[in-house]
Parts: structure tokens; C-alpha cells; sequence
């Protein structure tokens, strides 16, 4: 349901992203790691990941 819901909204995006959308940032995710120093990775469903 999540992901046909952000197919949805997706497609009804008129340009860029503008504004922080928990929707789409939720189904975009699959899962974020917290290091004890400090950093976090975050990967994504596609299997991508960025560190920060």
C-alpha cells in the first residue's frame, strides 16, 4: 500500500522536490545505521547508500 501510495504522489510531483515529504522520504528508505562516533548511513531501497 506505502509504495503504490508513493507511486501515486510521485507521479502528481509537478518538477522538483521542493519540500521535505515524510511520504516519500519513508519510501524511499529502507533503513538508517547510527555509529557511536557520530556518523549515519542511510540505505535505500534501491540499494544506494549515503553516509553523513
Amino acid at each position: 500500500m506505502v509504495q503504490r501510495e508513493l507511486a501515486r504522489r510521485t507521479k502528481q510531483q509537478d518538477g522538483e522536490v521542493t519540500a521535505f515529504s515524510e511520504m516519500l522520504w519513508c519510501g524511499l528508505l529502507d533503513y538508517a545505521t547510527a555509529y557511536a562516533d557520530g556518523r549515519l548511513t542511510f540505505t535505500f531501497k534501491n540499494g544506494s547508500t549515503f553516509e553523513g
